[in-house]
């Protein structure tokens, strides 16, 4: 195809739906103009208000069901977008894209500026799936109203299902092997579903609307209004303009048409230039959601106050852990990979980075998961939050408060209770987990658990930019049940309020290992994975990755000596030179 071809193609797409709107209003003004417009507006003002009412009742019922087809997609695509706020988003982009026209286009600029973490290309992919399901879905319903309409014979349609069960049976196989994202049986089920229900309550929706007296079957009404809704998106014409009015009266053959085209033009009303108006006012509010960026600080660099230590160079800044003196780096490398510094291991980064270094011949390995809370989308309610609104109701009736705690914090308070809790689990962690310090904590965001007046633990948080990540988690012996649940759960509550965009409480073990000792220390983390999936969180796996399998080994077994025995310890000596706090000589003097 030359160039000067293209300009054309690109002009027929824009006239051709011109050209048969065009057409379409010719062939309604050839039916409607023998109609006297005092009779129709008659026809319309005696719509009463109850069937008002009833026809907006099943419009929302019609688009909630609608709605939950961006919920599941976005599950297919793994957007990570929350199921409430994919179904609002997907309302309001069906809203405006059937008024508009150019449904799938119009879609996804919607839910581009509305999802701002999704790029254009993967918010059009989304929107292509959801009028492609739809229509497929469709064309089950078209043909069961033609056959009510007695369009089609009832032997031709079965065998036109004998037909595509069989063909579906023979591709079934070459689809699972194609790279589409497929949505599951379950979920297939469930799209076909939605679009019934869609179907069923818009068209009960036109039927509420018909001025008494309409001698209209609703059945058949149905049945027309099926047919004539998918014909209007096929013609791809704003909102089907005259496509469903001609649909329907030429299906239905009214012997009065007048209460008809009254209740096509309240229907009108109520299923478009309403929800689009709404939708409107509500794009514009949505669409000013902060945009999810990169911290400028990756929240493991605070680790660098303790054991890390930051590397700079032309091409970025590292962190850097040296377990048994071997250099490591910790968190997610910079845009050079293999890193510029000298390592000889990548801990915990992203599929991403470890995809990049898989490709340039290193070891990977899936070593853990990382919980992941969306603050502005996160909502406590639906039956995956059952258990932590239980453990909330426990603390409450305890007397539980969490305080958002600004400076001076109570630190005496604070390092009897960390030293307690060191006492009691055997020491805290190292490496790439922090551990106690009045300095360290003083720069984080700092939640005391307050129990009939007395400090019975806090969590901190590194703050970083738009991100919080979950540091310190710090109680007494006999914390009262779902103290630590209303804790974390008030600080997705301050982070929304905050305008935070993601909040990680931080990573739980993940791997396949057969070691014995491995399965041990993995044991130890199942309660703490069980107390995170109370927030339904996003897991999101992390790696470890090395040039060669035995530094993968080695580099992995010395990251495990210096998580559970930490080598860098500052002497009593060292924290009286530097000015530590009363709770770094106590290590020092317990070790």
């Amino acid at each position: 195809m030359n160039s000067q071809s293209i300009p054309l193609l690109k002009m027929s797409r824009l006239l051709v739906p011109c050209v048969a709107a065009a057409i379409v209003g010719w062939i309604v003004w050839g039916a409607v103009a023998h109609i006297d417009i005092t009779v129709m507006w008659a026809a319309f003002q005696s719509i009463g208000i109850w069937q008002w009412i009833g026809a907006m009742v099943c419009i929302l019922a019609s688009f909630r069901a609608i709605g939950h087809y961006d919920g599941i997609w976005h599950n297919v695509l793994n957007t990570g977008v929350s199921p409430r706020t994919a179904k609002s988003t997907g309302m309001a982009a069906i809203a405006l894209g059937q008024t508009i026209g150019a449904g799938a286009v119009t879609g996804a600029l919607v839910r581009w500026q509305c999802l701002p973490q999704l790029t254009l290309v993967r918010t059009t992919q989304l929107s292509a799936a959801v009028a492609f399901s739809f229509l497929t879905a469709w064309n089950f319903y078209a043909v069961i109203s033609a056959t009510v309409l007695g369009l089609f014979p009832i032997w031709l349609v079965i065998f036109s299902v004998i037909i595509a069960s069989g063909l579906a049976f023979l591709l079934r196989k070459h689809i699972a092997k194609t790279p589409i994202v497929w949505p599951t049986k379950p979920q297939v089920l469930r799209l076909i579903g939605l679009t019934g229900l869609d179907l069923f309550f818009a068209g009960t929706a036109l039927f509420l609307l018909m001025p008494e007296g309409t001698d209209v079957s609703y059945g058949l009404l149905l049945a027309a209004f099926v047919l004539a809704l998918g014909l209007g998106l096929i013609s791809n014409i704003p909102a089907g303009a005259g496509v469903l009015e001609v649909a329907i009266i030429a299906l239905l053959a009214p012997s009065d048409m007048a209460p008809v085209l009254a209740a096509l033009c309240g229907f009108r009303l109520v299923g478009y230039l309403a929800p689009a108006a709404v939708a409107i006012v509500w794009v514009g509010v949505h669409r000013l959601r902060p945009t999810p960026v990169p911290p400028k600080t990756p929240g493991e660099w605070d680790l660098a106050l303790q054991d890390g230590i930051l590397r700079k160079n032309a091409s970025g800044t590292w962190l850097m852990g040296h377990p048994c003196g071997i250099p490591v780096t910790i968190g997610h490398p910079g845009p050079t990979l293999p890193p510029p510094v000298i390592t000889a291991a990548c801990y915990k980064i992203c599929a991403k980075s470890a995809v990049k270094l898989r490709k340039k011949g290193w070891q990977i390995a899936r070593i853990a998961k990382e919980a992941i809370i969306t603050p502005q989308d996160w909502f406590m309610s639906g039956k995956k939050h059952a258990t932590l609104r239980r453990k909330i109701r426990q603390a409450s009736t305890a007397g539980i408060r969490i305080e958002h705690a600004r400076n001076p914090l109570p630190y005496k308070q604070m390092s009897g209770i960390a030293q307690k809790w060191t006492t009691t689990h055997g020491g805290e962690r190292g490496f790439s987990m922090g551990r106690y310090d009045t300095n360290y904590v003083a720069q984080q965001r700092v939640f005391l658990i307050w129990n009939q007046g007395n400090l019975c633990g806090f969590v901190t948080f590194q703050d970083h930019d738009t991100h919080w990540h979950l540091d310190l988690m710090r109680h007494v012996d006999d914390l009262p049940g779902g103290a630590m649940h209303l804790a974390i759960h008030t600080a997705i509550n301050e982070a929304k309020s905050a305008g935070i965009t993601t909040l990680s409480l931080a990573a739980v073990a993940d791997c396949h290992f057969t070691w014995r000792f491995v399965k041990q220390s993995l044991d130890a983390t199942k309660g703490l994975a069980q107390f995170k999936n109370c927030f339904a969180p996003k897991w999101r796996p992390l790696y470890h990755a090395s040039p060669h399998k035995i530094g993968l080994a080695m580099t992995l077994c010395a990251i495990t000596i210096a998580i559970q025995r930490p080598l860098a310890r500052v002497t009593a000596q060292t924290a009286a030179r530097l000015g530590l706090n009363k709770f770094a000589r106590y290590e020092s003097k317990r070790r």
